[in-house]
């Protein structure tokens, strides 16, 4: 798993993206609600690389006077191909969030996924990592309409050691 930089949200935008997490579970469908890990909460990845040097790491705390950012959690998406397919919300995509992506490729440098580039980024939210083609249909039924949240955080995520670190360091 490759290294991330993501951004968290505030209490009730956690809620909300959760509530719609159980809304998967009681329809039957896997959701990400169903993980466990301590780390594993709401977010929107914003750059991921393989390795990120460790003296980028003071440059990478300038990033979190961005924020806060009021995020569109727009229309469900649904990625992938037949047999898995993951379900998200997708984020609207603003000036303050792209040029925040941006800033954050250019710190980082290249080496990330081709998803992940400057102009092919969805800005998203995960719903559920695992959904079948028949879950679908049900995952698209239990979801409501768009709403808003608020981006108060950003964090780094460093699975191989299972290491978080808010931004900017403390």
């Amino acid at each position: 798993m490759r290294d991330s930089l993501d951004l968290l949200l505030d209490g009730p935008g956690e809620a909300a993206v959760r509530a719609e997490w159980d809304a998967l579970s009681a329809a039957g469908v896997p959701s990400s609600g169903d993980r466990t890990g301590g780390h594993h909460g709401p977010h929107v990845t914003v750059a991921e690389r393989d390795r990120v040097a460790e003296d980028l790491e003071a440059r990478l705390d300038e990033l979190a006077v961005r924020l806060p950012l009021t995020l569109r959690l727009g229309p469900p998406l649904v990625l992938g191909g037949p047999g898995r397919r993951v379900l998200a919300r997708a984020v609207v995509a603003t000036p303050a969030l792209l040029d925040l992506h941006a800033a954050a490729a250019a710190v980082l440098g290249p080496g990330g996924p081709p998803h992940g580039e400057v102009g092919a980024w969805t800005p998203h939210v995960t719903l559920s990592g695992r959904l079948g083609d028949d879950d679908v249909a049900g995952a698209l039924g239990a979801l409501g309409e768009a709403y808003a949240v608020r981006a108060v955080r950003l964090r780094r995520w460093m699975p191989a050691s299972g290491t978080v670190r808010d931004l900017p360091r403390r």
